[in-house]
């Protein structure tokens, strides 16, 4: 069948196009009412924010404690000993003692190397010095 003006001129045919027109023009409002009307989906919940801890401060390091003036001289005092310079090392430990006049361990030194230079009397003054400085270790000492 061809279409041309005979297919449209009965009254059924024309009937026929207009619910089908009809049909048509409403889906087409109802789709755009439904796309209208339709809800938004529901905006994800807010997520809560996650606060970063607290930077840790780290205190500073502890200051060095000064350096002992004597331990330049002590430590040469202490290589003459081993070299068996003994009159070098009461020198150099005297002036260890000097810079350092609280330091027990340098009058220790001292008094050995006066000991094994031969001077007996300054050999004990020096260890009753280095004792003094140490009351509670002086039983101890004692027995040495």
């Amino acid at each position: 069948m061809v279409w041309g003006a005979s297919v449209l001129n009965s009254w059924l045919d024309r009937l026929l196009l207009l619910l089908a027109l009809s049909t048509l023009v409403l889906t087409v409002f109802a789709l755009q009412y439904m796309w209208e009307s339709s809800t938004p989906a529901p905006a994800p919940a807010p997520t809560p924010e996650v606060s970063a801890p607290p930077p840790t401060t780290v205190p500073p390091p502890a200051p060095e404690p000064p350096a002992d003036p004597g331990l330049g001289f002590a430590k040469a005092g202490m290589n003459a000993l081993d070299a068996g310079d003994t009159a070098a090392a009461v020198r150099l430990l005297e002036r260890a003692v000097q810079a350092s006049p609280n330091n027990v361990e340098w009058r220790r030194l001292l008094a050995d190397a006066y000991r094994l230079n031969g001077d007996a009397l300054r050999a004990s003054e020096e260890g009753l010095r280095a004792l003094e400085l140490t009351p509670a270790e002086a039983p101890a000492r004692a027995n040495d």
